[in-house]
């Protein structure tokens, strides 16, 4: 309703579903029930995550089959290499993947150009009047408040024990670094390293106090996977 052109889907499952090979949300969903139109692409190298993460694709091969075929997918946002459409291109050829079904996608990428009016001029000018409007304050503050609504605050009360004897620190990035290329600065490696090490190392001193605190030495700084006994956690 909104007039969206472009969607992107994400890294998520849903009911042990990648969402990048759901029919249901990426064909019967999306394209049926909200009658959406434009250009459907992946997050990052997510069909090929198919087989490499979600471990339900026991090939590259069969991920993009997978993806293609029961999805409505346009675009694979794979940068690094050209495993994606060299791969497609050997299933088109197979006759594993229909090419009408290329052509349903290259349709909708087509009239997207068309829409913004990239075939009559493919470069946008330096001086576009859209830049101007970028990191306005009308969308900062649409930035934040999508922030705050999002926060969960989690808060100890009972039934947990005000002299618990133990606790974990149980999360995949509990030693890890809350940072990304979604900045407004460009991701670089000096970037990342510099604000990798400082972060680690607020994280180790945050573990430390755990153990200190808690005097148990399976609180270990590194992010390896600690044994856990059920028995006494």
């Amino acid at each position: 309703e909104a007039g969206a052109l472009t969607v992107m889907e994400a890294y998520h499952d849903l009911n042990d579903e990648p969402v990048v090979s759901s029919s249901l949300l990426l064909r019967t969903m999306l394209r049926t029930q909200l009658n959406f139109e434009g250009v459907l692409l992946t997050d990052w190298a997510e069909i090929r995550n198919l087989h490499s993460y979600h471990h339900v694709a026991e090939s590259l091969e069969k991920a993009v089959e997978t993806s293609i075929n029961r999805t409505s997918i346009d675009v694979s946002m794979v940068p690094l290499d050209d495993s994606f459409s060299v791969t497609l291109a050997r299933l088109v050829r197979s006759g594993a993947i229909p090419e009408s079904r290329i052509d349903e996608s290259a349709a909708r990428v087509m009239q997207l150009k068309k829409t913004l009016g990239l075939f009559h001029q493919p470069v946008p000018p330096l001086h576009h009047p859209y830049l101007s409007t970028v990191g306005c304050t009308e969308d900062q503050e649409s930035a934040l408040e999508m922030a705050r609504a999002s926060i969960l605050l989690l808060k100890n009360a009972p039934p947990t024990r005000r002299r618990r004897r133990s606790a974990a620190a149980a999360a995949t990035l509990a030693l890890g670094v809350p940072y990304g290329a979604h900045r407004p600065t460009a991701q670089s490696d000096d970037e990342i390293f510099d604000f990798f090490n400082s972060e680690i190392t607020r994280s180790r001193r945050r573990l430390r106090a755990l153990r200190r605190r808690l005097h148990d030495d399976r609180a270990q700084p590194g992010g390896q996977l600690l044994p856990f006994n059920r028995e006494n956690p």
